[in-house]
């Protein structure tokens, strides 16, 4: 107690009292709520991949994981750039994971849409966690998929950019201000 009366600046009985004062109890209990309310969870693993600045170009329709260049934080190792389009579990738990894309597309002759999907990898089973489209059909697209998951050591997680069909006219490319990022935090460890 003697730490939390000194950080809190909480108020103790005085050497004759058994009890607080209703006034140094009501005052206590402000500062402890307040305390609490300002505690900032960190996760016990978190990775943010950042968006490549390079054009990407694909043309064989069925579209490509979207690569990423470096992370800003990486507290497990968890991205490698020698493969830049995924990130692979190293601790089981529980994940929140997010992607946000910031794509030009063309396509040629088409009216498909662009989706935009997060898709876990364990073992050679793929399972898209979440997917999201776009209205338009030429545009810039800006989207973000997201996902609580249940991670085990070696799932991996990329993110796809595809036409809503495959279509042999479909290319994308990145500009380099469009920015971009892929985050998955582990706050339960499982």
């Amino acid at each position: 107690m003697s730490s939390l009366t000194t950080n809190l600046g909480l108020k103790k009985p005085d050497g004759t009292d058994l009890f607080f004062k209703r006034e140094d109890y009501n005052s206590n209990l402000d500062k402890i709520d307040e305390a609490i309310n300002n505690i900032i969870t960190l996760p016990n693993v978190k990775v943010k991949a950042s968006g490549t600045t390079v054009p990407i170009s694909y043309n064989n329709g069925v579209g490509i994981y979207v690569p990423w260049t470096g992370t800003d934080y990486d507290t497990h190792g968890m991205f490698d750039i020698s493969q830049p389009d995924c990130i692979t579990c190293k601790v089981a738990g529980k994940y929140r994971i997010s992607a946000s894309v910031d794509i030009d597309i063309v396509m040629k002759d088409s009216n498909y849409r662009i989706k935009t999907q997060l898709i876990m990898t364990r073992g050679t089973t793929n399972t898209i966690l979440n997917i999201d489209y776009d209205p338009e059909f030429n545009t810039t697209i800006y989207q973000t998929v997201s996902a609580s998951v249940q991670l085990n050591v070696n799932d991996i997680i990329r993110v796809r950019v595809s036409p809503e069909r495959d279509y042999n006219g479909f290319s994308l490319f990145r500009g380099t201000n469009n920015p971009m990022y892929f985050c998955a935090e582990c706050f339960e460890l499982t």
